[in-house]
């Protein structure tokens, strides 16, 4: 079986989300695809896994402590600019969609999957 992940060139992910469960069930799903995996809980964790390693991949949560997922990926990604952004929300992506754009985000997923 082909892996997709590999094929597009992803191969190393940060995953930024405050819920433990979503964290841990995306990782083992993303190792299982052979990608190395990273995550955080909030801004500050991520911030400091950025300024350590590259990403091609960045999966963040719209709602952290703090600050919202749209901002921290707007950050992130001026660190990383060749870093592909997803934020994943409960809410209609439809709302978030033009703001996310706006930001650099390429894509806005609904939750639960």
């Amino acid at each position: 079986m082909k892996n997709l992940y590999k094929e597009l060139g992803v191969e190393r992910i940060l995953l930024i989300g405050e819920d433990p469960w979503s964290r841990e069930s995306l990782s083992t799903f993303f190792r299982i695809m052979e990608c190395d995996m990273d995550s955080a809980e909030n801004a500050m964790e991520a911030a400091v896994a950025v300024s350590r390693s590259r990403f091609d991949l960045i999966l963040c949560e719209y709602q952290l402590p703090g600050m919202s997922g749209i901002t921290l990926l707007k950050m992130l990604g001026n660190i990383q600019p060749g870093a592909v952004k997803f934020l994943f929300t409960p809410y209609p992506a439809e709302k978030l969609a033009e703001e996310a754009v706006r930001s650099g985000i390429h894509e806005v997923i609904r939750i639960p999957f």
